[in-house]
């Protein structure tokens, strides 16, 4: 076990199985600690999501695992928002429609320009999903 007071900085490595291998350093540089698990992340909103089958121009495999990133394009905006999809082992076959939590990496810029009803696109060097934007989380 390691004392939180001691960790100066702490660094997160995560893997394509949405697991966390988190490095912390005490005030000396000396590694104190190294622990994996599973992030739980707070949704910033919750969409309304379809993936586009391959026929649509969309991708070739269902999208599953802890998380799935992407640029997130709001309606009308002309830029994308890093996201992280929060499936936590959900998968989202293509073609269906699914209401998923989403965790922007800069929280304030994308949330000034989303709103309940708002339209979204995800992006995968293509457009790969379309959706709606239902609730926007309360403040972290």
């Amino acid at each position: 076990m390691y004392k939180r007071q001691l960790v100066y900085n702490e660094v997160g490595l995560g893997h394509p199985d949405g697991s966390l291998t988190w490095l912390g350093s005490a005030r000396d540089g000396s590694l104190t600690f190294a622990t994996s698990g599973v992030l739980t992340m707070k949704p910033d909103a919750i969409i309304k999501v379809r993936f586009f089958t391959t026929a649509e121009g969309g991708r070739n495999t269902a999208v599953e695992g802890q998380f799935y990133a992407c640029p997130l394009f709001v309606e009308g905006e002309g830029q994308g928002f890093d996201c992280r999809l929060l499936l936590e082992g959900q998968r989202l076959e293509l073609g269906s429609t699914y209401e998923v939590p989403v965790k922007f990496l800069y929280r304030e810029p994308a949330l000034s320009k989303l709103a309940v009803g708002k339209h979204v696109l995800l992006w995968e060097g293509r457009d790969v999903a379309k959706g709606q934007v239902i609730k926007i989380a309360d403040e972290p």
